[in-house]
């Protein structure tokens, strides 16, 4: 009663040491071959929150890679092309690190990461990481390790993508499409697909007998 703001600096400090501990989770489940946890306590100790509200920019294709993220709450997505026209090439979810390739190229960001919702991140800048890793070369191994991972897991998403590609077209009935004419119009459909990829044509008639 007497500390109008004692509930808000509670909650502040539980939510911080909550996110600690997150984040100590996802670090211990990312390197924990092979790295010492006083290196963890490192990690956790040489960087800083960031709150990254719905709908906000991270970075941008083409920023330097001056920082190594973990998001620790929320969800983002990553996008090429201009502000005008932005494709989304990849998700990030909680637990991930945002970055890490940059880091170790020293290459400039390749990808613009925007939030989808409220986010909590982990940020950590290369100055700092690089020391680290300089020394602890573990952390440069499991971190090696998990790129490499990445990698091989999106090659395999652009593998399947291909092979499993499905396209479903439904030709509906009306007053004026007679049933002679909507079979004539599957057919020609068909032949027409078939000439770029396999197609199958099923009308009721084929449905109900199989």
């Amino acid at each position: 009663a007497e500390h109008p703001n004692f509930e808000k600096i509670l909650c502040e400090i539980i939510s911080v040491e909550h996110n600690r501990e997150r984040l100590r989770s996802i670090l211990v489940n990312m390197y924990s071959d092979g790295v010492d946890p006083r290196v963890i306590n490192q990690i956790i100790n040489s960087g800083k929150w960031i709150d990254l509200p719905n709908n906000s920019k991270l970075f941008s294709a083409g920023d330097p890679s001056d920082s190594l993220y973990f998001l620790v709450r929320g969800f983002l997505k990553a996008f090429i092309g201009s502000n005008n026209y932005l494709t989304q090439v990849g998700e990030i979810n909680e637990g991930e690190a945002i970055g890490e390739m940059g880091i170790i190229s020293g290459e400039a960001r390749s990808a613009s990461i925007y939030s989808s919702r409220d986010s909590t991140l982990f940020q950590i800048h290369k100055k700092k990481f690089d020391s680290l890793m300089k020394s602890n070369p573990s952390v440069l191994y499991s971190l090696s390790k998990q790129i490499i991972s990445r990698f091989n897991k999106k090659q395999v998403i652009v593998d399947r993508s291909k092979k499993s590609t499905v396209f479903l077209t439904i030709i509906p009935m009306s007053r004026g499409l007679f049933e002679e004419n909507r079979l004539r119009v599957g057919e020609k459909l068909k032949d027409s697909l078939n000439s770029i990829e396999k197609c199958y044509y099923a009308d009721s008639n084929v449905v109900n007998k199989q």
